[in-house]
């Protein structure tokens, strides 16, 4: 072993142990750290990252929906530091700010829908949920509705992962530990149309079952009071279940429900939006989606920050443009001055090397590479949009059906450990609830969201590793 090789090694384990007997991470299983060891990412180059053995991985989920604009990208860090050189800190509390801040601010709301014109910083993804959750029942109090503080969510959905947005959230995984989350969370029928319960002929019509799911909302309304219900929760394409697009109408009809009720459209794009659909707000895509709210992180500063915002309507502001009426929520962190240059900065790039377009023009290239698994006869639906795309894995591809439960189970696991082994790096191989023949089911799903720089190279790569796992997982259905 020559003296490199020797270092590497030594490095290599002196990391492990220090990470094993300090470091908790997050959302993970300790026990299998110990006995496997953790993956340590040293450097990361495009749409690449490296572990501490040098060994080149595929970020199949871009560092969990965040690094937009490639892995390496020191310009955009140096950038940042240019930015903010001279002030270490200074919070965006009690009207007080900067000027990254404030530029940020009015970039994001130049390119909002409607009148979304105000932005709101806030420290990430979870925390800019409860800030919209504590606006919209602030808001209603404010206007003589105190009673309005109940929120309508989507089953498996993922609003964040702290005790207040837990109630928003809809994952059984996430919640079963911190019952009972706060008060006021319902949840309905997501967009799942491969797997739903309602009635075959309904599915098989695009606006009737887009209407099914929508009047789910207005049954949660009228059986908890219009009095009472503050929000509505939508991610615009779900992410658990894989990549579930909107059906025709839904989002209009849905819009309309909440209109009629008074109840605020919160839409949480934080990923979905600077560009993961190949447009700047998930609104560019889906033009039926008007939101009274619509958050953000992750792919906010393209990861290279912790950095989440509430982008929020003049309607929903006016209340608080009154002295004494302060909005009380607030952070230390959020709009932090060097986490706000990063995202001006990361938003440099997106623009300027025109990432958006770039996207529309490869979202046909990552479709065509799953839809050539069809002759695995392992791959039932294709699903999503723009970088945002899903596999599920099926027994049978002509009727959809699914798998055992237990068999669904091992196949998930198996898959995603063949997949990291051939150097496609993802963590999103999901096992959720959906249904067969009107009964409950377990379905196995695979999510691809590769950095938004992919181009033909990448997408052919992750199409030979993509099936290379399936060809090994094929055998055990």
């Amino acid at each position: 072993m020559d003296q490199i090789s020797k270092s590497l090694s030594a490095d290599t384990a002196r990391t492990q142990a220090l990470g094993q007997r300090h470091l908790w991470t997050h959302v993970s299983d300790l026990g299998v750290a110990r006995r496997v060891g953790m993956r340590i990412v040293d450097r990361g180059e495009g749409c690449y990252v490296f572990d501490q053995n040098g060994r080149r991985l595929l970020d199949g989920t871009a560092g969990h929906f965040s690094v937009q604009i490639g892995y390496g990208r020191d310009d955009v860090i140096q950038n940042a530091a240019d930015r903010s050189k001279g002030l270490g800190y200074q919070s965006v509390w009690s009207n007080a700010t900067h000027s990254e801040a404030v530029e940020f601010a009015a970039r994001l709301a130049q390119g909002a829908p409607g009148d979304l014109n105000r932005v709101f910083f806030t420290t990430g993804g979870t925390d800019a949920v409860e800030a919209a959750w504590k606006l919209a029942r602030q808001y209603f109090a404010e206007c003589g509705k105190p009673g309005k503080y109940k929120t309508i969510s989507r089953h498996y959905a993922y609003h964040g992962a702290s005790i207040g947005a837990l109630a928003i959230t809809a994952l059984p995984m996430m919640r079963e530990a911190f019952n009972p989350v706060a008060p006021g969370g319902h949840h309905v029928t997501n967009t799942y149309r491969y797997r739903t319960h309602f009635p075959e002929d309904t599915a098989e019509d695009e606006e009737a079952f887009g209407k099914a799911c929508a009047d789910e909302f207005e049954r949660v309304i009228l059986r908890e009071g219009a009095d009472t219900v503050a929000a509505a929760f939508i991610e615009p394409v779900q992410n658990w279940c894989g990549c579930l697009v909107p059906p025709k109408g839904y989002l209009k009809r849905l819009k309309k429900i909440c209109v009629e009720h008074d109840v605020l459209l919160v839409s949480d794009e934080i990923i979905t939006a600077m560009g993961r659909l190949g447009t700047m707000y998930s609104c560019g895509r889906l033009e039926e989606l008007e939101p009274d709210m619509i958050l953000l992180a992750k792919g906010l500063t393209s990861g290279y920050s912790p950095l989440g915002a509430v982008v929020i309507s003049d309607r929903i502001a006016e209340p608080f443009l009154q002295e004494g009426h302060p909005f009380m929520h607030g952070s230390s962190g959020g709009g932090h001055p060097y986490c706000c240059a990063v995202g001006n900065a990361a938003l440099d790039v997106l623009e300027n090397e025109k990432v958006f377009r770039h996207v529309r023009e490869h979202e046909g290239t990552m479709r065509a590479m799953l839809e050539s698994f069809a002759d695995l006869e392992i791959v039932g639906d294709i699903r999503g949009m723009g970088f945002f795309q899903a596999i599920e894995l099926v027994k049978n591809p002509e009727t959809a059906e699914p798998f055992a439960p237990d068999k669904a189970k091992e196949i998930a696991k198996h898959f995603q450990q063949r997949l990291n082994a051939e150097g496609f790096l993802t963590g999103h191989v999901f096992n959720t609830d959906g249904w067969h023949k009107g009964k409950p089911c377990i379905t196995t799903t695979l999510g691809i969201a590769p950095s938004l720089v992919a181009g033909e190279e990448e997408i052919e790569h992750m199409g030979q590793m993509i099936r290379a796992a399936l060809e090994d997982t094929k055998p055990l259905t």
